[in-house]
């Protein structure tokens, strides 16, 4: 797509959809419509950043752009978690499968918690925390006594 933006001078979003989008799904068959509109969207923007930040003279040609593989999604998807299912259906203590009713998880070995909760606590499980990821709360401190103001009004 990058050479397409640097032959035809086009970073505008809509204009390049309509002129690749059939192109990028006709030579990548099993990549997502999504996927695509995504990746249309990242050089369009990533286009428009360098010509507001740089600028892209018309007498010379268009610079080349590339992108860094290890973005958030690449991260997600390369650190999932391994075998990243049932993860609020597995009970947190025993491993074994319990049941999800709504937001009610409940486990044969007795443990009973919200589902949520009980999924981010595999979640941490397997992503290897060795302990709950805590941090410091500041809580503001208020006066305990409140003290009347003084109102003056001229129609009392």
């Amino acid at each position: 797509m990058v050479p397409f933006v640097q032959k035809h001078r086009c970073w505008n979003r809509v204009q390049l959809h309509h002129l690749v989008y059939y192109q990028i799904r006709e030579t990548f068959p099993t990549l997502g419509s999504q996927m695509v509109c995504q990746a249309i969207h990242r050089v369009a923007d990533a286009y428009k950043a360098l010509r507001t930040h740089e600028g892209i003279p018309k007498d010379q040609p268009v610079p080349a752009i590339t992108f860094n593989p290890t973005s958030v999604n690449f991260d997600r998807r390369t650190y999932s978690i391994q075998g990243e299912a049932y993860t609020s259906q597995t009970c947190s203590v025993c491993g074994g499968l319990g049941k999800r009713v709504q937001h009610r998880f409940a486990c044969s070995c007795g443990n009973l918690a919200h589902s949520d909760v009980n999924a981010s606590r595999n979640i941490a499980r397997f992503a290897g925390l060795s302990s709950p990821a805590r941090g410091v709360v500041y809580r503001p401190e208020f006066a305990h006594s409140i003290h009347p103001c003084a109102v003056e009004s001229s129609s009392l």
